[in-house]
């Protein structure tokens, strides 16, 4: 339809998955309904391909997939990486040298698996989520992937806040890198733990889910402002920001509420904020 928006980009976890990881039947519909009217239908997430791939199958995704908040954008039919923006070289190095010598767990995001050692035990259910491809190491500090070859897609640490919030400051000081903090999840959409845990995930400078949202327009020849946005957490707030128009799922944070342009009544974590969107803007 002539001056409708023909890309609609989708957070996962907390707005298209619930927290069982489902995909509510009502946003299933709404996406083959716009798929049929020819509007790309794509997902920005910050798993790994491993951790989206069957969810892209079952949603019959054609256009490629933006993963790890944008360090690396997936042709969904192949597997095929066709751009990244990955840490490499000395700034692995640097950021194991702001991480290691801290408290914390870490885990290494790296050739579509996570690495963690017998301290990441506990985060397990928790970055399941994010890959089935998990790997036990006998110590993540002592991972070649560190001096940068092959690149890392992202690192996550996690501990007590304190220290979390210490080694977030550092990293954000060293000017090298993106690098968000947030509470632990103890399942997609739900906060937990009281603030008795706290993770930071660093990438590379520049990766965020915004400029992820702009290579892909200009991969399918869709201006940003054409593009719908669809999220509900703090990674998702670049994404939020560069979208013509933007949605934030029902019950998110004030900050990610404050990046969009409109809140769904769907919450977070329930499923149907598709189908919302999709009534909003297309009346599909």
């Amino acid at each position: 339809m002539p001056g409708l928006p023909c890309l609609l980009a989708l957070d996962l976890d907390g707005t298209l998955c619930r927290r069982d990881g489902s995909v509510h039947p009502d946003d299933r519909a709404a996406i083959a309904r716009l798929q049929a009217r020819g509007v790309r239908v794509c997902l920005v997430t910050g798993r790994l391909f491993s951790g989206v791939r069957a969810l892209a199958d079952g949603l019959r995704i054609c256009d490629p997939v933006v993963c790890a908040d944008g360090a690396e954008i997936v042709d969904p039919a192949s597997g095929r990486v066709v751009a990244h923006r990955r840490l490499e070289g000395d700034a692995c190095r640097a950021v194991f040298d702001l991480l290691a010598p801290r408290p914390l767990d870490l885990f290494l995001l790296a050739e579509d698996r996570l690495r963690h050692d017998q301290h990441g035990r506990a985060l397990a259910a928790y970055v399941r989520n994010w890959t089935p491809a998990l790997e036990e190491v006998e110590s993540v500090r002592a991972l070649p992937h560190w001096r940068g070859e092959p690149g890392v897609s992202m690192v996550l640490a996690a501990g007590a806040p304190t220290e979390a919030d210490a080694a977030l400051a550092a990293v954000r000081a060293a000017g090298r890198f993106s690098c968000d903090g947030f509470a632990v999840r103890s399942a997609p959409g739900r906060q937990d733990g009281g603030g008795r845990q706290r993770g930071l995930l660093v990438r590379a400078a520049g990766v965020d889910k915004g400029r992820a949202l702009a290579d892909l327009c200009a991969a399918v020849g869709c201006a940003l402002a054409e593009a719908v946005a669809v999220g509900d957490w703090v990674n998702d707030i670049p994404m939020l920001r560069a979208a013509g128009r933007s949605f934030v799922m029902g019950g998110a944070e004030p900050e990610v509420r404050a990046a969009a342009d409109e809140e769904l009544d769907a919450p977070a974590g329930e499923g149907r904020g598709v189908a919302e969107v999709a009534r909003r803007i297309w009346g599909a």
